[in-house]
């Protein structure tokens, strides 16, 4: 629900230097590390951070108390506490350069699965070998979303995309459509939350966060917000559509929804998100599936439509799934959005620029998570002209 429209990755270097700008004093280091070698949490770090700080009238022995007073890792979070202060106190610099990255490995060739392994196969055969990295990992996401056929059925799609690509642009477009299908074909459902929410890898990593012993209970709750639209999407589509025009079941479903607090560590609140997560095997005849295809197809006939008398602009369609992503009111916002730079882009699509246009409204819709951005760039988007002598 918070994630980042776009990529949220900002420039270490600029943040610093914005801190370092706005503070009377910085005091930056790593304490994710710290917090790492100590066995403790972060939050332990930034309070001896804040000691070492000198910014609250407190001696370090009243943090240190608070601590043993708590009770909790007390000896784990006093090393920590003491790291922190002792960073703080040298003033530590930025964060030394992130490693190199390392070279990507081969794609694999090799499957234990014969359904998977005919997958690599078309992706050796029948693609372009420098999309072969993006294609398996679409591959490996829509098999764990879904099944084989599910993700056979990506590579049927995508393949006109490629085939009619080329090495001179790069395979942008080929690129593009490979990114945006995964995506969009792994659209978060309740299914999908539900299963997400309930993995083994989910819960080591929670356990590892928090760092417990393996005689100390961890309960885990999940705050979830569930909408009507989402329940009737995870109907049955035909059943779906009746409760969505239906007041009488609409002012019934609303009943079950609102804030909700589900505790995973119990063996009902478990059983209940893992009820919702088996239902994937009838994803497929769900509304939410249903809309999604068809907004699917939608858009790869968009791109179809152009891709071989202007290119750029049909790589700029194809980015613009950027914006359809997340659940709930993150999604509905990112559906609206993209409705409407394809409705804005429709009476100046013959036009030279027409291209750059389109990347200009898709990284104003990106900017901000109200819209506003957008909205001034669709109303200061001068309408085309009409040609000299035309009627």
């Amino acid at each position: 629900e918070k994630s980042a429209l776009a990529d949220g990755r900002a420039d270490p270097s600029v943040l610093l230097a914005a801190a370092r700008e706005s503070s009377r004093r910085l005091v930056a280091f790593d304490m994710a590390a710290l917090a790492q070698q100590t066995g403790a949490v972060v939050s332990a770090v930034m309070l001896g951070a804040i000691a070492g700080s000198q910014a609250l009238p407190y001696a370090p022995d009243s943090y240190r108390a608070a601590i043993r007073h708590a009770g909790i890792a007390a000896d784990a979070n006093l090393a920590a506490f003491d790291a922190g202060l002792s960073a703080a106190r040298a003033a530590a610099g930025p964060w030394p350069a992130a490693a190199p990255a390392a070279p990507a490995a081969d794609l694999p060739r090799r499957a234990r699965h014969p359904g998977v392994q005919a997958l690599v196969d078309r992706v050796h055969g029948e693609f372009p070998a420098a999309l072969g990295a993006v294609l398996i990992a679409g591959l490996r996401k829509l098999i764990d979303y879904q099944d084989i056929e599910y993700a056979a059925q990506y590579l049927d799609r995508l393949a006109p995309f490629c085939a009619g690509d080329c090495a001179s642009r790069q395979y942008r477009l080929g690129d593009a459509v490979a990114r945006g299908l995964a995506l969009w074909m792994s659209f978060e459902d309740t299914i999908r939350v539900a299963d997400l929410k309930t993995r083994g890898e989910r819960v080591r990593r929670i356990l590892g966060d928090v760092r417990s012993r393996p005689a100390e209970i961890v309960k885990v709750t999940e705050f979830l917000k569930p909408r009507a639209e989402e329940i009737c999407a995870t109907l049955p589509a035909r059943l779906g559509r009746r409760v969505e025009g239906s007041l009488l079941l609409q002012r019934a479903l609303r009943r079950l929804t609102g804030d909700r607090q589900v505790c995973t560590s119990t063996l009902t609140g478990f059983l209940l998100l893992r009820t919702v997560a088996g239902l994937a095997r009838w994803r497929r005849s769900t509304l939410r599936f249903e809309r999604e295809m068809a907004r699917i197809d939608v858009w790869l006939a968009d791109i179809r439509a152009v891709m071989t008398r202007d290119y750029e602009r049909a790589v700029e369609i194809a980015a613009c799934q950027q914006l359809v992503r997340g659940y709930g009111e993150t999604h509905a916002r990112g559906c609206k959005r993209f409705e409407q730079v394809m409705t804005a882009l429709q009476p100046v699509a013959m036009l030279p620029d027409a291209a750059q246009r389109l990347r200009r409204w898709r990284e104003a819709a990106l900017a901000d998570e109200e819209g506003h951005a957008l909205d001034r760039e669709l109303a200061s988007a001068a309408p085309p002209r009409a040609a000299a002598g035309a009627p």
